[in-house]
Formats: structure tokens, sequence, C-alpha cells
């Protein structure tokens, strides 16, 4: 799952130099992984370790981890869609 991760950030990273068709796409992408990441119980440092120096990633983990686990899948996966959407509707805003 970290190889994932690792590929989803760089996506993030590198967006603003390639301009995909749409770069608030693929931060949503990136949050989805890192709020899935959250609710399955991976640490916090596990998770920066892998977001090395991209700061949107890093950003995306702390505000990730101010959002409580949920034990039932239901959601879990309600957070993770609630956490995607959040994330792409910030990037909207900005652009």
């Amino acid at each position: 799952m970290m190889m994932t991760f690792a590929a989803l950030a760089f996506v993030a990273a590198t967006s603003e130099i390639d301009t995909p068709p749409d770069p608030c796409q693929a931060v949503g992408s990136l949050a989805a992984q890192i709020m899935e990441h959250r609710q399955a119980g991976t640490s916090m440092s596990d998770l920066m370790a892998a977001a090395g120096h991209i700061e949107l990633a890093r950003l995306l983990i702390i505000e990730a981890y101010n959002i409580p686990r949920m034990s039932v899948p239901e959601n879990q996966l309600r957070e993770v869609q609630d956490f995607r959407n959040m994330a792409e509707a910030m990037c909207y805003e900005v652009q």
C-alpha cells in the first residue's frame, strides 16, 4: 500500500509542473488514499515518512489525523469519500 501512496504523492507533487487535465482530481485521489490509510490504522509517522518533503501530502496527512478513526466499514468509507470531497473542494476554490 505504501507504494501506491508514494505514487499518488508523486502525481500530486508533479501536478504543478505537468498540469494534468484536472489537478484537483489528483489531489482528491491523494486525499482518499491518505484517509484510507488513516482509517486502516497506519501510523502518522509512517505516512509522513512516505510523503517525504511533499508539502501537500504532509498537510493532508495532518488534516486526516484530526479526524477520528471509524470502526464500521461503511463509516470508514464515508470518511474517505468526505475527505476526498473536502480536498477537491478546497483545490477548486483556489483555482
